[in-house]
């Protein structure tokens, strides 16, 4: 309608008016009378390259408005419509000038409270408002993060007429209900599952299990371990992309094979997801169809040239008509259909080529032939991934593709990762939501989606959740979780979109950080809960159990998620927890009852007792007088500064080694030099210096040294060096650099003169609060290799005062010998009251003394050691207190530790709701979380990462130094050996007898005249690699590197050679030996081709005899077939000594048996650190797998006392005796048989030497797949 002077739309909630002059005038909440409405802003704008016009006229006739635009000359006439919740503008016309867009909505309005610019929405208490675009012709955004400012374009490009816009205000409590009746209205995608629209569903709390290398040979395994505290299991399935050929590794069958995974996850009462690569081109492997043999002409270029001259087969020059200035200097090249890599451009084109990249068929190309440089969507850490063109037929078909497996397995959810293939292709807010909006068209139902780059107004249809706050982190994880993965949801909320508090992945121990323990997953977990969000958790199933606290973390987010369901704590409560770095404990009384209390978290200290200024500290406790919670962690010994075991990284006396690098401001000049002065010590320093020219602190300034050749830091991770400061203030950062790894160490410059410091631990948190020349993720994400190849030595000054200048003295900077001695009987102190923990820790293990009073020591990896009982008592008094750490002294001991001292407050009142839980739901018991202390839970065995069998005393993992035993034959030596106990006292032990799956564990009669002798390692000249054996080309892996003895991984290296000693079968065997000096997941490959393709078919099993160093790496032995097929089976080598390995031919799907080519064994796994040894004698091939032989009536001795057990092992048992005398026969599955009184002494272990002793009544017709596992308590 027309009022006065203006235009007026009105509906039941709200009153939009626009004044004559094309300004907004008034927005109105009709039920509260208030305006919103930020006067005089312009109602429409367009625009033409650099000029902008802005609404200057408006008149209505009837449900049309003309809109004019000052002296452009420009006409816009739009429809407007009033809906009982929301307001239409439509454009109907454009005329009178060209321009290049047109914003049809300009609404700024006085909202600030909440504001999403994805949604373009923003509300407060009583009033909410969007805009939202109707259609692919309009795109709608916010313009401003702090106000809700609703915008509205549409472009020449893709047409105004039909751009339309739809304007919603109303109460804050209806906003969803109104986006759901415009996208139903205006034929949005509108989402229904179950009955319910999907941003309403219950389904989007569900918790998601982030599965590598699930297949259809360990679907129930990962099914078992998702019950254990998730609601989806979400995996990668696929070989390659963007065709999605689906892995046939681990599916065999194909999409039968996948269809039969889906179904299994879904009987199991948990949703699908997969997680695709969107458009990405050649994530993986590169030789997708898409790429190869014939590279696909829609691949993105975003450069073309032409042939000046023809180019043959062997031509290593590419030379074009057109320039190249603007060509990058190294890249890939499109030739019809062949895909060439230049190292150099030229000024006629482009050198140092090599021809058919990634299997692209090489041809001749004729002069005038197209070129076209092919777009690296991804080149992060040296990848290549290429593009789909969205202008051509591509999209498509992927999401076709796509569609087809989502429909057949009824996928619930799907997280998409890539979109930086769309990233690279303007305009965002159309192309990036592409594959998610191409896919929902498809899909027979909706699925729960979030992901990485797809975030768009047009996609938010289908997008239920957002997306996680990046990968999982190594470095810095508890202070990241409460910065950024803790808070993100709330970001995510004001788009009205679920938050996924993740992605996490229990880390394992490694050199540069400690394994992830259940307090950092409790963290994540009620942050979930707080946000009603779910969490996403990573794991390998090739290795579920590596961190051996999973069961513990299991049960924290099994019982987070079911609180989360029952809304069982208030908003208020959940508010608490949603605060920007509060931590809380949870807990849960004898009755089922839950408690939130309040928690101050550490921090973590690193002391030394022999340091008196390291070894008391003061610990502020802002709650009542307790007994703290406390973590001890033993550190390995540091060698003094000047020790001969040091090594040096920069010396004063080279001169200066360091060199000026620049700064972050031409205002800040740095210098280097050395300098007269000495140290303490008598020794020669340099002078850094520093001039801050500008009114506020400076940024950063760096001076740098490149080592002659990479130094392995290993046992040399902390710093020592002396520094002059004049306390000017400010920080010097003492960094180690790699390749994409860093390792900060902070120096407050607050005080004057010198001063000795010993840089430990690194820094992990103060990141944040400054900016540097290199991005975190250097630091927490890609630092796992910081030690093993540190190439340079940095020194950044950062905050300095300004206009000031600053001067520090710094003497020889070393990297200090870490010796690892056992930190014996640590003690803690606080007002004379002391508390003495009577154990010894190796460098890494570590106590918790927890909440309920029991006191556990722990491996590094997290498995049990056992109980310690401390001696004493003491609290923490309210306030602030002095702790005073020390050990048993001495030259034989470590210092130095850790200690984590945590304390907790009153629970949070009325925090439940109501009676805790919704009608009819029952609460779960969970024993962690008891504020009792829990008496001795009974032993039980359950199935083990790589096979085998965990010994488990409820969530926790019992575990020994001792390696496990394998048993080849019960001959008086294979079955004999001798076991060394370092304790000072005699322990019980637990005996674990197992025997191998016999689903996985074949047998064969390894002297059968039938067999076929494949290998039986005399000469491994064939091994070399030739002309004839190309057997690197097959041995494929992340970071591969070819050297002279093979393929491998960057940072490892591998022997493999032939000897007389020890050999189990014949004259000799094969010993193959492998180190990792770089980060986790080594590996290296060795592997022959045979005179001639050899006919297998006929054979039932290939065998052969292996020795394990129980080092944890894991074998992969694999054969290769002349079409290039393989045929693998991974080996776990958690054993010593020899056994025999069988491997069944049935079990390698879609391989050609006839023709056998290659034989190749890798190490996988390979730990950092240990040099791993496996021997390798005599692979036969057999014609029959026998039955498996029982074991009957095994007996073990220890220092000749033996226990007899009346009982037959079959395969797929195992055999638990207890320090009881107490026998109990387990079935894989965890599934307990009966328990036998045995008679005789319980087994123990003595200090020192024992000799240990496994025999059977049936010792010549014995199996060979015993292995023993002892374990002291």
């Amino acid at each position: 309608m027309m009022i006065g002077d203006g235009i007026v739309m009105q509906n039941a909630s709200c009153r939009y008016e626009i004044d004559a002059d094309g300004k907004s005038r008034a927005f109105v909440d009709l039920a509260t009378k208030k305006d919103y409405c930020e006067a005089g802003q312009p109602f429409m704008v367009v625009g033409r390259a650099k000029q902008t016009w802005t609404s200057t006229k408006v008149a209505r006739s009837g449900n049309i408005v003309s809109v004019s635009f000052g002296d452009s000359g420009v006409q816009v006439k739009a429809k407007l419509e009033s809906r009982p919740s929301y307001l239409t503008l439509t454009v109907e016309q454009v005329a009178g000038g060209e321009i290049d867009w047109l914003q049809l909505l300009n609404l700024k309005l006085k909202i600030t409270d909440s504001v999403g610019t994805l949604l373009n929405a923003g509300w407060n208490n009583d009033f909410a408002v969007c805009a939202l675009a109707c259609n692919d012709r309009t795109d709608s955004f916010g313009a401003d993060g702090a106000q809700a400012h609703l915008c509205a374009k549409s472009y020449k490009a893709f047409g105004f007429e039909g751009a339309k816009v739809a304007v919603v205000g109303v109460p804050r409590g209806k906003l969803m209900e109104t986006i759901e009746q415009v996208e139903v209205d205006q034929g949005l995608p509108h989402a229904i599952l179950n009955g319910v629209w999907i941003r309403k569903a219950p389904e989007r709390f569900a918790s998601y299990l982030m599965v590598h290398n699930l297949g259809e040979h360990n679907v129930d395994k990962v099914i078992e371990v998702a019950k254990g505290g998730f609601g989806c299991v979400e995996f990668y399935p696929w070989r390659s992309t963007p065709s999605y050929q689906l892995n046939p590794s681990l599916f065999p069958n194909g999409m039968a094979g996948l269809k039969k995974v889906a179904d299994k996850i879904h009987a199991a009462g948990l949703q699908v997801g997969l997680h695709v690569m969107q458009g990405m081109v050649g994530w993986g492997p590169k030789d997708d169809p898409y790429i190869t043999p014939k590279a696909d002409p829609r691949l993105l270029q975003d450069r073309h040239a032409s042939l000046a001259v023809p180019l043959d087969e062997k031509a290593i020059e590419v030379v074009v008509k057109e320039t190249t200035l603007d060509w990058p200097e190294t890249g890939d090249l499109y030739v019809e259909g062949e895909i060439i890599r230049y190292s150099r451009r030229t000024e006629a084109g482009f050198a140092e080529c090599q021809r058919g990249l990634h299997g692209t068929t090489i041809s001749a190309h004729a002069a005038g032939a197209r070129v076209g440089h092919l777009v690296n969507c991804f080149p992060n850490w040296g990848n290549t991934v290429y593009c789909p063109d969205v202008n051509s037929t591509m999209i498509d078909e992927i999401c076709d593709r796509l569609a087809t497996v989502f429909n057949e397995t009824s996928a619930d959810m799907s997280y998409f990762d890539g979109g930086e293939e769309l990233i690279r292709q303007p305009p965002y807010w159309r192309n990036q939501g592409r594959f998610a909006l191409g896919l929902a068209q498809r899909l027979k139902k909706p699925i729960i989606l979030e992901g990485n780059a797809l975030y768009t107004h047009l996609a938010w249809h289908v997008i239920s959740r957002g997306s996680p706050h990046f990968d999982p982190i190594y470095f810095g994880r508890r202070d990241y979780t409460l910065r950024f993965k803790g808070q993100h949801p709330a970001d995510h909320a004001k788009n009205l979109l679920g938050g996924d508090v993740g992605w996490f992945n229990p880390h394992v121990h490694s050199p540069v950080v400690d394994a992830v323990t259940p307090d950092e997953v409790l963290l994540l977990c009620l942050k979930a809960l707080g946000h009603k969000s779910p969490i996403s958790f990573s794991m390998d199933m090739s290795n579920p159990w590596a961190n051996q606290r999973m069961p513990e973390m299991l049960e924290t987010i099994r019982a987070c998620d079911e609180l989360k369901r029952r809304d069982y704590f208030t908003d208020a409560a959940c508010a608490e927890l949603t605060k920007p770095f509060a931590e809380h404990t949870l807990e849960q009384t004898s009755d089922g009852t839950w408690n939130l209390r309040p928690m101050q978290f550490g921090p973590a200290r690193t002391v030394d007792a022999e340091r008196g200024e390291r070894s008391e500290w003061k610990c502020g406790n802002p709650y009542h007088e307790q007994r703290p919670w406390v973590r001890m962690r033993a550190r390995t010994r540091l060698a003094p500064y000047g020790a001969k075991e040091n090594l040096i990284l920069a010396d004063p006396q080279d001169g200066t080694p360091l060199k000026v690098v620049g700064s972050a401001s031409p205002q800040l000049a740095p210098s280097f030099a050395a300098s007269a002065e000495k140290t303490p010590e008598g020794d020669s320093c340099f002078v850094y210096g520093a001039e801050n020219k500008g009114n506020t602190s400076s940024g950063w300034c760096q001076v740098s040294r490149s080592l002659p050749q990479p130094l392995d830091l290993r046992s040399h991770r902390r710093l020592g060096l002396w520094i002059r400061s004049e306390g000017k203030g400010g920080i010097l950062n003492v960094q180690l650099a790699g390749k994409d790894a860093r390792m900060d160490h902070y120096i407050d410059l607050d005080f004057v003169g010198w001063r000795y410091f010993v840089l430990d631990p690194p820094e992990d948190s103060r990141v944040w609060g400054y900016q540097w020349p290199y991005s975190w993720t250097d630091l927490m994400y890609t630092s796992w290799f910081i030690y093993s190849a540190t190439k340079e030595v940095n020194l950044f000054y950062n905050a300095l005062p300004p206009n000031s200048t600053t001067a520090c003295l710094i003497g020889r900077i070393e990297a200090l010998h870490e010796e690892p001695l056992l930190l014996r009987n640590p003690s803690l102190e606080v007002a004379a009251r002391k508390v003495i923990f009577p154990v010894s820790l190796k460098p890494d293990e570590y106590l918790e003394w927890d909440w309920s009073g029991r006191c556990r020591h722990f491996e590094p990896n997290g498995g049990l050691l056992g109980e310690v009982q401390p001696q004493g008592t003491w609290q923490l008094s309210a306030g602030e207190n002095s702790v005073r750490f020390s050990c048993k002294g001495g030259d034989g001991f470590s210092s130095r530790a850790e200690v984590t001292l945590s304390v907790r407050g009153e629970p949070l009142p009325n925090s439940r709701r109501n009676s805790g839980a919704k009608a009819g739901q029952k609460a779960g018991i969970y024993p962690s979380f008891s504020t009792q202390s829990q008496v001795s839970l009974p032993m039980q065995l359950l199935p083990g990462s790589k096979g085998g069998v965990r010994l488990m005393q409820g969530v926790y993992e019992r575990v020994d130094s001792l390696p496990s035993r394998s048993v080849a034959a019960f001959d008086g030596k294979a079955n004999a050996w001798a076991v060394d106990n370092d304790r000072p006292v005699a322990c019980p032990v637990f005996v674990i007898l197992s025997r191998g799956i016999a689903s996985s564990t074949p047998t064969v009669d390894y002297d059968d005249p039938d067999a076929l002798l494949l290998e039986d390692f005399s000469d491994l000249s064939s091994y070399e690699m030739s002309e004839r054996n190309q057997y690197e080309k097959y041995v494929v892996g992340e970071g591969k590197q070819l050297t002279k003895d093979g393929p491998v991984r960057a940072g490892v290296s591998q022997t493999f050679a032939s000897t007389t000693e020890g050999a189990r079968s014949g004259k000799t065997c094969a010993v193959y030996a492998a180190t990792n000096e770089g980060g986790l997941g080594g590996w290296c490959g060795k592997g022959r081709r045979f005179e001639k393709p050899i006919d297998l078919s006929q054979h039932k099993a290939v065998a052969f005899w292996l020795h394990g160093d129980a080092r944890g790496e894991t074998l992969r032995f694999q054969f290769r077939d002349t079409k290039g097929r393989h045929a693998h089976w991974l080996v776990p080598i958690d054993f010593t000594g020899w056994r025999l390995q069988v491997c069944r031919l049935a079990d390698a799907r879609d391989f050609d048996w006839k023709q056998t080519e290659y034989l190749l064994v890798y190490f996988n796994d390979l730990p950092v650190g240990p040099t791993c040894t496996m021997k390798f004698d005599d692979v036969k091939a057999f014609p029959k797998i026998v039955s498996s032989v029982p074991l009957h009536n095994p007996s073990i001795s220890i220092n000749g006392k033996r226990v007899t057990i009346p009982v037959t092992l079959d395969a797929d048992a195992s055999l638990l005796i207890d320090n009881l005398k107490r026998a109990s026969l387990w079935l894989t599955g965890k599934q307990q048989g009966k328990t036998l009184q045995l008679q005789g002494e319980p087994l123990r272990l003595e200090p020192g030497a024992n000799r240990i002793e496994v025999t059977c009544e049936n010792r010549q017709n014995a199996p060979r797949d015993v292995s023993v596992r002892v374990v002291r308590l």
